[in-house]
């Protein structure tokens, strides 16, 4: 079967989802609708936008060669997150009488993004697709709640190539790293309080900040305001084949964030051998068990929950490792390729 995806993220978060649908025996082409090539392999074709200056023509331009080349027979239009991809795949399938797929990345719940307008187009979208892939159990209820028939909601684990993130020996240079989008939604500012409490207990406390975003600005002048430049490093965007270094050179992974769907860094951090300290959000809990694996805080901006559980992992060598190997078994049983490639198998096998 041919398959018609489109999609944006970055060069290895694209491949790592077009894989999970190439590698599957019943596949035989993926076209690939987005900005630019990501990483090469057999059975994938790029089809790539020409015209960056003018993104809201080039969507439309989209949509028409997706709806085009229906005529190399798709089985199935997919679109990775559900504005603008999933509505291009639900439209696309619309016209021409194909199934469709919209996968959401993110947290449907979280509605400081997801309301008026945004919302109900979202929704729209989701009654009208196929089917609906979500990155875990937390997200499936919610939409359930919300009228999505269950029977089209599948869970699609976030994937990772293991053979690239693994622990690689390097110092430690950071008690503590944190890399994601540096904007209002994550609340880095509360890593940079997070080492402020610290820092009386540790005053050699070390951090690596590592993203970029409309915020980056902002933190950068709070750790001066703080006097913490001895403490904390914003490093910036970390390309891809820098990010095994960078958590490898951490000791422990927070992530503040005020929603995530499943994010991919604490698959990465675990690999890497990081324990993490989390706020207890989206689809966390899936891999996340408190007091086993990791500490999950239930209160995103409780800044001495975070500091204290922080403390207790650089001071119980223990516990840390208990966590680590724990964590880095678990990711690598859940997150692998061949597990998200069965559940696009189970939906192909559903498809007419």
């Amino acid at each position: 079967m041919n398959i018609i995806l489109t999609l944006k993220c970055g060069l290895q978060d694209s491949f790592n989802f077009i894989q999970q649908i190439a590698s599957l025996k019943t596949v035989d082409k993926v076209f690939v609708f987005r900005d630019e090539k990501s990483l090469v392999a057999d059975k994938i074709t790029y089809i790539v936008s020409k015209n960056r200056r003018f993104s809201k023509i080039n969507f439309i331009i989209r949509f028409m060669q997706m709806v085009l080349f229906a005529k190399y027979k798709p089985k199935i239009f997919i679109g990775i997150y559900e504005i603008p991809h999933g509505l291009l795949a639900m439209l696309a399938g619309k016209v021409r009488n194909i199934p469709s797929v919209v996968s959401i990345i993110g947290n449907p719940a979280y509605t400081k993004i997801r309301k008026g307008f945004r919302l109900s187009l979202t929704m729209w979208i989701l009654k009208n697709c196929n089917y609906v892939t979500v990155t875990g159990n937390n997200s499936r209820k919610y939409l359930i709640q919300q009228g999505i028939p269950e029977k089209k909601i599948f869970v699609l684990p976030n994937t990772l190539d293991f053979t690239i993130f693994r622990k690689i020996g390097l110092n430690k240079e950071y008690d503590i790293v944190s890399l994601g989008r540096i904007s209002e939604e994550k609340h880095i500012e509360i890593i940079v309080k997070i080492v402020e409490e610290l820092k009386a207990k540790i005053p050699n406390i070390k951090a690596a900040i590592g993203g970029n975003g409309p915020q980056k600005e902002m933190i950068i002048n709070l750790v001066k305001q703080l006097k913490l430049d001895n403490n904390i490093d914003v490093c910036g965007f970390i390309p891809d084949e820098e990010l095994i270094s960078f958590f490898n050179k951490g000791k422990i992974f927070v992530l503040t964030s005020e929603t995530e769907g499943f994010p991919r860094t604490i698959i990465q951090a675990a690999a890497c051998g990081l324990p993490v300290v989390a706020s207890n959000v989206g689809d966390i809990t899936d891999v996340i068990d408190q007091g086993i694996n990791g500490f999950l805080v239930n209160e995103y901006s409780n800044i001495k929950e975070f500091s204290s559980r922080v403390f207790q992992l650089l001071n119980d060598d223990e516990l840390y490792k208990k966590f680590s190997t724990n964590l880095e078994i678990n990711v690598k049983q859940q997150f692998i390729t061949e597990n998200a490639s069965k559940v696009w198998q189970n939906i192909f096998d559903r498809i007419k």
